[in-house]
C-alpha cells in the first residue's frame, strides 16, 4: 500500500474538461482533514454555456487534484522521484492562478513552478507540469526551507491553461526572453506546438486585459514572437 501525503491546498484555474474520474491511484485509508476549509473536489461547478446562454460561451473549468481530506483524487497521480539539481526553491507565495488558499507558486521564474499545492510537511511542493495541458500528474518537487504554513487565495485569479476556438493551448508565461509584436507583452505561448512561435499578447501599456470579457465568448489578442502581426481569435475554454 502507497502511502499518500497529505495537502492542505485547493484548486488552480486550469483547462476545463480533463475529467477527475478514474482509478484511485493507490487506495490508501485516508485521515480525516487537516483542519484547512477546502471545497469538495468537483471537475467544474460551473453551468455549461447552453445552461447559460442561447448562444457560444468561454467555458471556465476549475480542478481540484486533491479532495477536503488532502489526498490525491481519483486519476491523479503524483511523482515522486529525486529532484534535479538546481530545482530547490526558497520563496513561495500565492499563485496567480490559484482560486483558494494554498495554491502557490515558488521561484525562480526560469522553474516554471507557477501553479503548486502546499504539502503537510512543508517542505515540499506537488506542481503541475505547465506544458502539459489537461495532464493529470503531479510532480513533488524539494524547497530549500519550509513553505509558508499558509497562503491567502489571490484576489484575482488568471486561467493557466487557454484553448482557443481552432483547438491550440497555450499555457501561462512567467518570465522568459519574448520577441512579441511592438507594444505587446506575451502573457501565455503555445503550449501543444512548442515550434509554433504563437503567442497570446497583452497591451504593455495597460490599455487592456488579456481576455476581452465583453461577450459570452471571449478573445484575445495573438500573435508570431518575432513578428509584428496580431490577430484576434476567440477562446474556448479556459
Amino acid at each position: 500500500m502507497r502511502t499518500q501525503r497529505r495537502i492542505i491546498a485547493i484548486a488552480a484555474l486550469v483547462l476545463a474538461g480533463s475529467g477527475l474520474a478514474a482509478c484511485d491511484g493507490g487506495g490508501s485509508e485516508e485521515p480525516s482533514a487537516t483542519g484547512t476549509e477546502t471545497p469538495t473536489a468537483t471537475e467544474t461547478s460551473t453551468p455549461s454555456p447552453s445552461e447559460t446562454t442561447a448562444g457560444p460561451a468561454t467555458e471556465i473549468g476549475e480542478i481540484t487534484p486533491y479532495n477536503e481530506n488532502g489526498f490525491l483524487n481519483d486519476g491523479w497521480n503524483v511523482e515522486h522521484s529525486k529532484p534535479e539539481d538546481g530545482e530547490a526553491p526558497a520563496d513561495c507565495y500565492e499563485s496567480a492562478h490559484g482560486t483558494g488558499p494554498n495554491t502557490v507558486t515558488c521561484g525562480p521564474t526560469a522553474a516554471s513552478l507557477g501553479a503548486c499545492w502546499l504539502t503537510e510537511d512543508r517542505m515540499q511542493i506537488a506542481c503541475l507540469d505547465e506544458y502539459a495541458v489537461g495532464e493529470q500528474n503531479l510532480k513533488h518537487v524539494a524547497l530549500d526551507g519550509e513553505a509558508p504554513a499558509e497562503t491567502p487565495a489571490t484576489e484575482d485569479p488568471i486561467p493557466l491553461w487557454v484553448e482557443l476556438d481552432d483547438g491550440s493551448t497555450f499555457a501561462a508565461v512567467h518570465g522568459g526572453a519574448w520577441s512579441p509584436p511592438e507594444g505587446y507583452l506575451v502573457a501565455y505561448s503555445r503550449a501543444d506546438d512548442p515550434e509554433t512561435l504563437e503567442e497570446i499578447l497583452v497591451p504593455n501599456d495597460d490599455s487592456a486585459p488579456i481576455f476581452d470579457q465583453s461577450e459570452d465568448l471571449w478573445t484575445v489578442t495573438v500573435g508570431e514572437d518575432g513578428g509584428q502581426d496580431v490577430a484576434t481569435k476567440t477562446v474556448n475554454k479556459v
